[in-house]
C-alpha cells in the first residue's frame, strides 16, 4: 500500500517542482510577456524530466494565468498577467522595451568571426562559438545591454592577455569569455581582471582552473545519452571506437559504458583502439579522404552481428562520416544491419542522417545572457554550472523501426 502511494506521489512532486522553477523564471523576467516558451521537448531535456511532467507543469501555469496557448507558435508567456498571478518582480524584468541601456558586455572569443556560422567543415570551434555568440547577443539586447567583441589572435590581439586588456579598456559592465575548446592561457589572463573590476563569466566545454563563474556541459553525459539511446532502440553490442586519446573522449567513453552497465547483462560494451594511437589535432585538419584512410584499420576485421544489434559509437560526427564509405563498401547500411552514432551535430552529419548528441550551444548563449544581466545588478556566484546536451536520433540508429519493433523505455 505504501509503495503504491509513493508511485502516485512522485510525478506530482516533479511537475509542481518544475512549475515552481518556470514560475520563478517568469517572475524574474527571464521570460518576458508575449515571449514564446521553449518547446515542451526542449524543456523536458533542459530540466531532465519526462514530457508528461512538462505538460502538467505548463497546464498548471496556464490555469494560473502565467502562460497561454497560441494557435501556431505553441505556449507563450501571457501578454497581460493578472494581479496575483505572479507578476514579474519589480526591478528584475528586462528593460529593452524602454530603450534604456543597462551596460556594455565585452565578449572575448577565439574565432575568426564570432557571428559567422557558414564555415567550412572541420572548423567546429568557429561554428559553435558563433552559435553561442548569436544567442548571447540577442539575450543581452533584449535586456537592453550592448555587446562588443574582442578576437584573440585577430584584431591585433596576439595573446589572451592582450584581448583582456582591450576588453577592459572599453570599461564594460561585465565580461564574457567564449573559450569552447578550452584553449590555454586564459586562466592566467583572467586573473589580470582586478577584484573590483567587472564580473566575468566563462563559457567552455573544458572547465578552467580560475575563480570565475563558468558555464559548461558534461562530456560524460554526452556518452550516456548516446549509449542509452542505442540500448533503447534495441542495440545489444556497443563498439566504441577510440582512435586517439583526449580527456573529453575518455569522458564520453565512460558515459557510454555507464549506460551499458545501467542496462544490465544483456548489453555488452567494447572499446576498440588502433595499435598506434592517432593524433586528434592531425585528424581534425585532415581532408575527408585522408581521414577515411587513417581510420580504415579500426574496421579491418569488424563485422556487425547478423541480427543487426551491433552499434558503433564514434568520437565525433566527422569520424562517423569518414567511416561510412568503408562500411557501405562492405555491404553494411546504417540503421538496417548496424547502428552508428556520433557527437557534435555538424551539417554534413545531418544530411547523412547520422544520429548524434549536440552540445547545448543555444542554451549556453541564452543562460549566459541571463547571468550577465544579473551580474550588472550584483555579483555572480562563482560556481560551475553545467547544461544538458541534446540527443538527436536519426536514421543511422533506426534498428527498432527497421525491425518493426517498439523502442523500449530506458529507465
Amino acid at each position: 500500500m505504501t509503495e503504491n502511494r509513493q508511485v502516485q506521489i512522485r510525478p506530482t512532486v516533479a511537475f509542481r517542482r518544475l512549475a515552481k522553477v518556470l514560475r520563478e523564471d517568469i517572475q524574474a523576467g527571464r521570460y518576458v510577456p508575449g515571449e514564446v516558451m521553449p518547446s515542451r521537448r526542449a524543456l523536458a531535456q533542459t530540466h531532465d524530466v519526462t514530457p508528461n511532467t512538462v505538460n502538467k507543469a505548463i497546464h498548471e501555469l496556464m490555469e494560473q494565468g502565467l502562460l497561454e496557448a497560441t494557435e501556431r507558435l505553441g505556449t507563450r508567456v501571457a501578454k497581460v498577467i493578472a494581479h496575483g498571478a505572479g507578476a514579474p518582480v519589480a526591478g528584475r524584468q528586462p528593460i529593452a522595451h524602454t530603450g534604456a541601456t543597462t551596460g556594455l558586455v565585452a565578449v572575448l572569443v577565439t574565432t575568426d568571426d564570432p557571428l559567422e556560422s557558414s564555415l567550412p567543415q572541420g572548423r567546429t570551434n568557429d561554428v559553435w562559438t558563433s552559435t553561442i555568440a548569436r544567442h548571447l547577443e540577442i539575450g543581452l539586447a533584449r535586456g537592453g545591454a550592448r555587446t562588443s567583441y574582442h578576437r584573440v589572435y585577430h584584431d591585433a590581439l596576439p595573446t589572451p592577455q592582450a584581448a583582456v586588456a582591450a576588453a577592459l579598456a572599453t570599461k564594460p559592465s561585465a565580461v564574457a569569455l567564449i573559450n569552447i575548446y578550452g584553449y590555454a592561457g586564459w586562466a592566467e589572463a583572467l586573473r589580470e581582471i582586478p577584484e573590483t573590476g567587472p564580473e566575468t563569466l566563462v563559457l567552455t566545454s573544458v572547465p578552467m582552473p580560475c575563480p570565475n563563474a563558468q558555464l559548461s556541459y558534461d562530456q560524460t553525459q554526452f556518452g550516456y545519452l548516446a549509449g542509452s539511446h542505442l540500448v533503447a532502440n534495441g542495440y545489444r553490442r556497443l563498439i566504441i571506437l577510440r582512435p586517439f586519446v583526449e580527456p573529453w573522449l575518455e569522458q564520453r567513453i565512460a558515459g557510454v559504458q555507464h549506460a551499458a552497465k545501467h542496462a544490465g547483462r544483456t548489453v555488452s560494451c567494447t572499446v576498440v583502439s588502433p595499435a598506434t594511437m592517432l593524433i586528434a589535432d592531425t585528424l581534425q585538419q585532415a581532408s575527408p579522404v585522408a581521414l577515411t584512410v587513417a581510420l580504415a584499420p579500426l574496421l579491418a576485421d569488424w563485422q556487425p552481428a547478423e541480427d543487426g544489434t551491433t552499434a558503433l559509437v564514434v568520437p565525433s560526427d566527422r569520424v562517423g562520416l569518414a567511416l561510412l564509405p568503408i562500411l557501405r563498401a562492405a555491404g553494411h547500411e546504417p540503421g538496417r544491419n548496424f547502428g552508428i552514432i556520433g557527437f557534435d551535430d555538424i551539417a554534413e552529419g545531418r544530411a547523412a542522417g547520422l544520429s548524434t548528441v549536440r552540445p547545448p550551444l543555444e542554451a549556453m548563449g541564452d543562460r549566459a545572457a541571463t547571468l550577465l544581466l544579473e551580474a550588472m545588478r550584483g555579483p555572480l556566484t562563482r560556481t560551475l554550472e553545467t547544461l544538458t546536451p541534446f540527443l538527436l536520433p536519426r536514421r543511422s540508429t533506426d534498428f527498432a523501426s527497421a525491425q518493426g519493433l517498439r523502442p523500449m523505455l530506458f529507465s
